[in-house]
């Protein structure tokens, strides 16, 4: 079969599906900070209602209007708050942190695979300063106490969400805290920048 292209000017509407793991990060930011924020272009999923549910819980608000949603950051910090993380695992391991840094009592749950998620390092690092998991390596667990700041030592080699959860957490604090490990140049630029 014999074609013939020729040149001619590209025209159209492309719509492209907003990345789940930046709106999940953008939900809990309008979540932190004061006031209104509108997130546009929003692709809702299960995951995304989950960190939506979970920063609810925290205390945001949220208006769902098609792909925009308008986040009213958390004023009133709740004693206790049930997270229910559905299969996301960005929800477990960037809730855990702000739940602990707001000082929420907090019971995570979960469904599918994500209870046997590792949150191992979240366990190890945030009980050393001040927080209290009752945790049997599944779910539902809990937490709580409010988390205070300083050194913490989170491996980059498992999942990055753990770092990220941590940045968001830690602005939250009173004083400095650093994370002693390959990563150390990064988050203090992103702590400064994020502060």
């Amino acid at each position: 079969m014999d074609m013939l292209l020729k040149p001619s000017v590209l025209k159209g509407d492309i719509n492209i599906p907003a990345s789940k793991s930046c709106v999940h990060r953008a939900v809990i930011c309008a979540s932190l900070a004061k006031g209104i924020s509108k997130l546009s272009g929003v692709t809702m999923s299960k995951d995304i209602q989950a960190t939506i549910n979970a920063m609810s819980a925290l205390g945001a608000e949220f208006d769902i209007q098609g792909e925009e949603i308008t986040v009213k950051g958390i004023e009133n910090i709740p004693e206790n708050a049930v997270i229910d993380c559905n299969e996301s695992g960005s929800t477990l391991r960037f809730v855990i942190p702000v739940a602990a840094a707001l000082g929420v009592k907090s019971e995570f749950l979960g469904r599918g695979r994500l209870p046997q998620r590792p949150i191992d390092i979240y366990v190890r690092e945030l009980s050393k300063h001040n927080i209290n998991f009752n945790y049997s390596n599944t779910m539902p667990f809990d937490i709580s106490g409010k988390l205070t700041g300083g050194k913490f030592e989170i491996e980059g080699n498992v999942s990055s969400q753990f770092i990220t959860g941590l940045l968001f957490a830690l602005p939250l604090l009173d004083g400095d805290s650093e994370n002693n490990s390959d990563f150390t140049p990064r988050i203090k630029t992103l702590c400064r920048y994020y502060h």
